[in-house]
């Protein structure tokens, strides 16, 4: 697989407080890392519509030595994608499959 892609890893972090004292989450970019973009295939869209409210809309792949968790987001070609799930898809540590959604403000 060609990781022709390179995307930005952003992390989660507490910001200043509200005026009720609830901590504001901020991201903060951590890394970038080479990937694969690509929208989910018509028929994976079929098979996820019927496993729950959150539809993943892209896969993702990384190179394994990315540091990314499924509490991080990915910044791709000004568009931004929360993660949904990430599971080594080849084994052997070959490279991470990211599902993943668009977000929309």
């Amino acid at each position: 697989m060609r990781l022709i892609h390179v995307i930005t890893i952003e992390r989660a972090s507490d910001g200043a407080l509200d005026d009720r004292g609830v901590a504001a989450q901020t991201y903060a970019t951590l890394a970038t890392a080479r990937a694969w973009v690509q929208p989910k295939q018509a028929r994976e869209m079929a098979q996820l519509s019927q496993a729950g409210p959150v539809v993943s809309t892209h896969s993702i792949y990384v190179d394994p030595s990315a540091d990314i968790t499924e509490a991080d987001r990915v910044v791709f070609d000004g568009d931004t994608y929360q993660i949904d799930g990430k599971r080594d898809e080849a084994g052997y540590g070959h490279h991470f499959k990211l599902d993943a959604h668009l977000v929309t403000a």
